[in-house]
């Protein structure tokens, strides 16, 4: 969030009476919102702080599941907190929670990253400021945690506990203590509220695939923001040691690929197969896109004759679905639709992704890949 003067609204100033305005409560309060002192963090983190502060149950439950802090009951919550620094100055914290125990400062981002300044020579991000901060409070447990849409790149030092999250880990949260059904009537509207400002704006993640996404993706098009969230909630969740991923949308699929950090060509893919064309796999029109992970080896690979000979490799042959043909040497799939309609889609896709790429390593490929590039 930018450095700047705090902004105060009340809820007098705004009224549902004006015409066009959005279907959700946070969008029509940012239309009235002045550009110059309530950016778009600004105003989130107003209305992130307004719900901690309001409802302590849903305060404790995104505490507990994000930020793993069991803070207490009576705890307070301020947004925009002026704190002085021993080397730069003033820092701003976007939020912070506190109680008898716990310090909490909250660095809030959306599409920006972390704000730099000048000192001495010395360029410092918002975060080495926050670390820098002198005179907090004694006999409490401090620490700064990051809420972005983007990975963040800072060079701070990591002094005090330290954790980054994302919008749609808020969202996921949310959700699922709304649907519930514990919460009051007003939270409950409320942060339905929140829930539809945040999925408006792109920020509540992977969402799964509708009836009509699946028609729309078997035809190769609209892809962009679903396959892009869905990308994101996959690298957020699923590491592959000694592989780097990245979003891929090539040769008739689009997800995650990861690549072999010791070696070239070696890749493992995870996402949807949306083509129903040419390459190794055709798959009939009419089932629609394909929920698929696979080892990639080309042919003429020098270490591919071993690995197929490797009890890793045979392993998996016996776990997977395909036989070894083409590039994709080994192939788990199975149609996107068998998932369609589900309550909690994106965690069923994620837990198939998950439990492939858990296959894979206990079988022992990784370290038979390790084993090799030695």
């Amino acid at each position: 969030m930018s450095d700047g003067e705090r902004t105060f609204v009340t809820s007098s100033e705004y009224s549902d009476s004006f015409p066009g305005t959005p279907v959700d409560l946070f969008t029509r309060l940012r239309r009235y919102a002045h550009a110059e002192n309530a950016a778009e963090e600004n105003y989130l983190t107003e209305i992130l702080g307004y719900l901690l502060s309001e409802f302590p149950n849903y305060r404790k439950r995104l505490m507990t599941c994000l930020l793993e802090i069991d803070i207490a009951e009576d705890a307070t919550v301020e947004t925009q907190v002026g704190w002085p620094t021993s080397s730069y100055g003033k820092a701003i914290l976007d939020l912070v929670v506190q109680d008898a125990s716990h310090f909490v400062m909250i660095e809030v981002k959306v599409e920006a990253g972390l704000n730099e300044y000048e000192f001495m020579g010395q360029n410092v991000d918002q975060l080495q400021k926050y670390e820098d901060c002198s005179g907090l409070p004694e006999g409490k447990v401090s620490s700064i945690h990051t809420l972005t849409k983007h990975p963040i790149n800072s060079t701070s030092s990591r002094s005090l506990p330290f954790s980054e999250h994302r919008w749609f880990d808020v969202f996921q949260t949310t959700e699922q203590y709304v649907r519930e059904k514990i919460v009051a009537n007003a939270e409950e509207h409320l942060l339905k509220k929140f829930l539809i400002y945040l999925e408006v704006h792109d920020m509540a993640g992977f969402r799964g695939f509708s009836g009509a996404d699946l028609e729309v993706l078997s035809n190769k098009s609209h892809l962009d923001s679903v396959m892009d969230s869905m990308a994101s909630a996959i690298l957020a969740t699923i590491p592959i040691p000694s592989f780097t991923g990245k979003h891929q949308s090539a040769h008739g699929r689009d997800g995650v690929i990861f690549e072999f950090d010791r070696g070239p060509a070696i890749k493992i893919f995870v996402g949807l197969w949306i083509s129903d064309q040419a390459y190794q796999f055709k798959f009939d029109r009419q089932s629609g896109p394909q929920v698929m992970a696979f080892v990639e080896i080309p042919p003429n690979h020098k270490w591919r004759p071993e690995l197929e000979r490797s009890n890793a490799f045979n392993t998996l042959l016996r776990a997977f679905d395909r036989q070894p043909r083409g590039y994709q040497a080994l192939l788990k799939h199975c149609p996107l639709n068998d998932f369609i309609d589900n309550e909690d889609q994106s965690t069923r896709l994620l837990n198939y992704w998950s439990e492939a790429v858990s296959v894979i390593s206990e079988a022992g490929l990784v370290d038979k890949l390790k084993e090799l590039s030695e």
